[in-house]
């Protein structure tokens, strides 16, 4: 892996900016690869439960795969990363202390963190209070702009010297929505997440008659390899079926966030290629939209909302039976 503070051009004051981020760099794609080979993205019927326990053990698989990227040579990301505030500030004084350029590049360390806010460049863990911050003393992508209705958000930060003469700190960062505080499951909207609410839903009601459910909402293409001349292919969710009584073993999922004809449009377009996610033989994988029409009424989202639960349910298995009361915990 290239080091992200290379020895040359880094002597120049850094100007802060923020842009919206429309496709992936370099911070983005490391964030990918951690996230990924740490099956964050497997999602389940705890996932959007406020568990430390299941935090903690995020965590510690994070921790894991950081252990085998490098940063530079001989710089395993494990001993220069953190995943808390107080880890960040021992981070800067180590970071701080090393003198002595890497074999590639300057020192630097990889800091990841959720933030409640986000202002211009900076980036806030609390909803109202101003402290603990970082300042991004360089450039912050945030994925698709910063909306408030799409907190927290999930930020991996460069920490170094600006230069030899100065102070470690963030000198790039990049963000990115995630399902809680204490889920770094990466999504790309609220909707996805009450589109999550309906899936964990009919997991649970399937489970009851022995069938497991599988929730994957991935970040890396899952489009069909042998074609070579086709569009990156990310479904919003993957959903897996296994057991008695299954109709479908995969399902693709998207939500539909947007009313604008581009956007309905392209995702018409991979419609052709979510076929092909998973599919055996010469079955096609169905597609299902969870589409709330631009509705704002909570009697018509409601109605949309269980339509889509009742599609997912009878695409994936031929059980039938009431629908259970919705319950999943507040974030």
């Amino acid at each position: 892996m290239p080091p992200f503070v290379r020895r040359e051009g880094n002597d120049q004051p850094l100007a802060k900016s923020v842009s919206v981020a429309r496709r992936r760099l370099g911070l983005a794609n490391l964030l990918v690869e951690v996230l990924e080979r740490s099956s964050i993205q497997k999602l389940d019927e705890y996932s959007k439960n406020s568990d430390r326990r299941i935090f903690d053990e995020q965590i510690e698989r994070i921790e894991e795969i950081a252990e085998q990227i490098n940063l530079d040579d001989g710089q395993p990301m494990s001993n220069w990363f953190a995943t808390s505030f107080a880890e960040y500030m021992r981070l800067r004084k180590r970071l701080d202390d090393e003198l002595d350029d890497w074999r590639n590049g300057r020192p630097h360390g990889i800091y990841l963190d959720t933030f409640s806010r986000i202002v211009d460049t900076t980036l806030f863990h609390g909803e109202t209070a101003n402290t603990p911050y970082i300042q991004v003393d360089g450039h912050l992508y945030i994925y698709g702009g910063y909306e408030a209705a799409r907190v927290p958000y999930l930020a991996i930060c460069v920490v170094a010297k600006p230069s030899p003469g100065e102070k470690p700190r963030v000198i790039r960062a990049y963000a990115h929505p995630c399902l809680s505080r204490t889920n770094w499951a990466l999504v790309d909207s609220a909707l996805e997440k009450e589109t999550l609410d309906q899936i964990i839903a009919c997991k649970q009601y399937l489970n009851a008659f022995g069938i497991e459910i599988g929730i994957l909402k991935p970040l890396s293409d899952m489009g069909p390899r042998h074609v070579s001349e086709r569009p990156v292919c990310i479904p919003d969710f993957v959903i897996s079926a296994n057991g008695p009584n299954v109709l479908a073993s995969t399902v693709v999922v998207e939500t539909m966030g947007y009313q604008t004809a581009s956007y309905r449009n392209r995702k018409r377009e991979m419609k052709k290629w979510f076929h092909q996610v998973g599919a055996v033989r010469d079955k096609i994988t169905p597609v299902i939209k969870h589409d709330r029409n631009g509705e704002s009424q909570p009697e018509a989202m409601a109605r949309i909302d269980s339509e889509f639960w009742m599609t997912l349910r009878n695409t994936l298995s031929s059980v039938r039976g009431p629908r259970p009361t919705l319950h999943i915990e507040p974030d």
